[in-house]
């Protein structure tokens, strides 16, 4: 059965599930608990708890689980799933990066940490210098990269491009390229190329990384900028060459 857990806050719903789970838990208890938390909410975050109690899923219920997936596939921003379960914790580990939420395992007796989890607001970690008299933005990540990353970047240069209408340039600058830690994050990535593309003029990567080869002839079919790749050191260089047509 599927027992809801009550008190977590107005964006986090929670599940308990002993014993053996069946479609009619779903039908329930689960489904209409998800579909009321997202009339109040956008995204809201879960917390599953499948402790010791648990056994297993019926056929049905596995069948349900893979429908509400589907449907909800970008309702939830956070799920934390707890047990010690290894089959679990292995099934989780094998498909994480195709969901497009954060997604992290606790242990059974960590029920409390992992609602501390869903309660934390995640911080960019992208460094963005605007430098405006020069109409350049310089990021440099430091972890793979995330939505808020993108978000934290959207509220830096959407001002200034409402008052100036491009950039001369952009620079990426990385030691190697870090990747995405979601499919939610790549597509986040996209998303703001897409948006932004059009107003920049020149984008050079800074880089001693072996994939950034790659990266940059994809980018030049998805962007219009001049693209140019300068080695880690070279910031200097890359700056003078964004500077070179500027008006």
């Amino acid at each position: 059965m599927i027992k809801k857990i009550e008190g977590l806050g107005e964006d986090i719903i929670g599940f308990e599930a002993v014993g053996v789970v069946s479609a009619k838990d779903y039908e329930d208890v689960l489904i209409p608990a998800i579909e009321s938390a997202l009339k109040r909410a956008k995204k809201i975050n879960l917390l599953y708890v499948l402790g010791k109690d648990f056994e297993s899923y019926d056929l049905k219920a596995m069948y349900e689980d893979s429908l509400v997936g589907i449907k909800h596939f970008f309702d939830f921003e956070k799920i934390a799933i707890v047990t010690d379960k290894e089959w679990v914790k292995n099934l989780v580990k094998a498909f994480e990066f195709f969901y497009p939420m954060e997604i992290k395992i606790f242990d059974e007796n960590s029920v409390q940490d992992a609602i501390k989890w869903l309660k934390e607001k995640p911080k960019p970690t992208v460094k963005a210098d605007l430098l405006e008299d020069d109409k350049i933005l310089i990021l440099e990540p430091t972890k793979p990269l995330t939505k808020e990353d993108f978000e934290y970047v959207d509220s830096i240069i959407d001002p200034f491009l409402e008052k100036h209408k491009e950039l001369n340039g952009v620079i990426l600058k990385i030691k190697q390229f870090p990747g995405w830690d979601s499919l939610s994050s790549m597509k986040a990535h996209f998303e703001f190329i897409k948006e932004h593309h059009e107003k920049v003029k020149k984008l050079a990567f800074v880089t001693d990384s072996s994939l950034i080869e790659i990266f940059e002839h994809f980018a030049k079919f998805i962007v219009h900028p001049k693209v140019k790749e300068f080695e880690y050191n070279k910031l200097d260089e890359a700056l003078k060459w964004i500077k070179e047509d500027s008006v």
